[in-house]
């Protein structure tokens, strides 16, 4: 069957049903253009010829599908759903707006530019939202770093203390002359000696009172060199306990 076109006023073919399903998929022949073939009682549309309908290439060459797709990807760059989506739909909604320009079809345009309208705005507040939430984040990310520092100096000054109490018992109630003395008996990794709230530069090991055998147990013997946000040091007792406690010097 040879089928002749009628596009934009002017006529083209004949084709047969290979040839007309190729040019409709690469946008040469639109769905909507009319179309006549021996026997036809009378120009129909591309899209109702036999075999054209049924083979399934009508829509390929229209961009009703990228209409879609980009409306979808338009929709979700706003909704902030999938940040970068808003530039796949953008180039979607051209290349539908193209292809159906280049088909001659009217209908599915509104979708392109919707898309095209919604991924613009989503692109735009991109920078926008992302600055957002890294204003957001990023408190709560320093609030948490200092959470971990502030509990790492706790485990390490109770250890600390632990040792110099059992330094202590060994010793008749004397307690040593400075922390390098708990190596390697008391303290199993000197590593714990250093603060994990204190500057990077400068001494970062705790601060050390040696306290006089009739000491109250309460007395300080131990206190971090940083503090906490809030002004609070690690302090560490006579008798072994250790807690944050607020310092003023």
């Amino acid at each position: 069957m040879q089928i002749l076109v009628t596009r934009q006023g002017q006529q083209v073919g004949p084709f047969t049903i290979e040839q007309l399903r190729a040019e409709l998929a690469a946008g040469n022949v639109g769905a909507q253009d009319l179309a006549w073939w021996e026997g036809a009682p009378a120009w129909v549309a591309v899209s109702a010829v036999p075999g054209i309908s049924a083979g399934g290439p009508t829509a390929v060459g229209d961009g009703s599908g990228l209409a879609v797709w980009s409306l979808i990807l338009g929709i979700l760059s706003v909704l902030g759903c999938l940040f970068f989506a808003g530039i796949p739909a953008v180039i979607c909604g051209h290349m539908a707006l193209g292809r159906k320009e280049r088909a001659g079809v009217k209908t599915g345009k509104g979708l392109a530019i919707t898309g095209l309208v919604t991924g613009y705005f989503g692109t735009i507040m991109m920078p926008v939202i992302v600055a957002v939430l890294a204003s957001i984040a990023l408190p709560v990310f320093g609030a948490a770093q200092q959470q971990a520092k502030a509990a790492q100096s706790m485990n390490n000054a109770r250890q600390i203390a632990i040792g110099l109490v059992a330094y202590a018992n060994d010793h008749e109630d004397a307690f040593p002359e400075t922390l390098s003395e708990l190596e390697p008996d008391y303290l199993a990794n000197a590593r714990l000696l250093t603060d994990p709230l204190a500057p990077a530069s400068g001494n970062n090991d705790y601060r050390y009172i040696r306290p006089a055998k009739d000491a109250p147990a309460a007395t300080v013997v131990l206190t971090s060199r940083g503090r906490t946000k809030r002004g609070q040091r690690v302090v560490g007792h006579k008798d072994g306990s250790v807690a944050l406690e607020k310092s003023s010097d």
